[in-house]
Parts: C-alpha cells; structure tokens; sequence
C-alpha cells in the first residue's frame, strides 16, 4: 500500500474493514466467567525464551498501530 493515499490505497482499506457491534455498553454483556469460577483449576502461563523476540515485535507493531490510528483520528478531525 502506498503511503501517498491513492485511490487504489484507500479501496483496498475499506476492503478489509467489517462492522462491529457497539462497545459503548459493556454493562448489558455476560460476564466472560461465572463468579464461582474455580480459579484453583487454571494452571499458569509458560512463557518460553524463545517467545521474547517474536513478543518485543507484537509490542512494537501494537505500538505503531496505535500512533498510525492516532495520527489518522488527528486528520479527520483537521478537515
């Protein structure tokens, strides 16, 4: 994709966006477990070594997602 923002750049944005429910109302929603969720049951989390390079590079690109998604609000709000 372009960073100019072509035509072509935008048509195949809007291809990969789908609709989703409204989040504003988190109160009406189940909770995800019960209350008397035996969490005696859960065994904990391994993190392997290996994982570390692959977890810095979710980190990083969370972190670009967010300042491109910012930048992008920042421009709509501009025009």
């Amino acid at each position: 994709m372009k960073e100019s923002g072509g035509v072509e750049a935008q048509n195949t944005v809007r291809k990969g966006k789908k609709k989703r429910g409204s989040r504003t109302n988190t109160d009406e929603k189940e909770p995800l477990l019960p209350a008397d969720y035996d969490f005696d049951s859960v065994r904990p989390i391994e993190v392997k070594d290996d994982w570390a390079p692959r977890i810095d590079e979710l980190e990083y690109r969370l972190q670009d997602l967010r300042f491109r998604k910012s930048r992008e609000l920042r421009g709509q709000r501009q025009e």
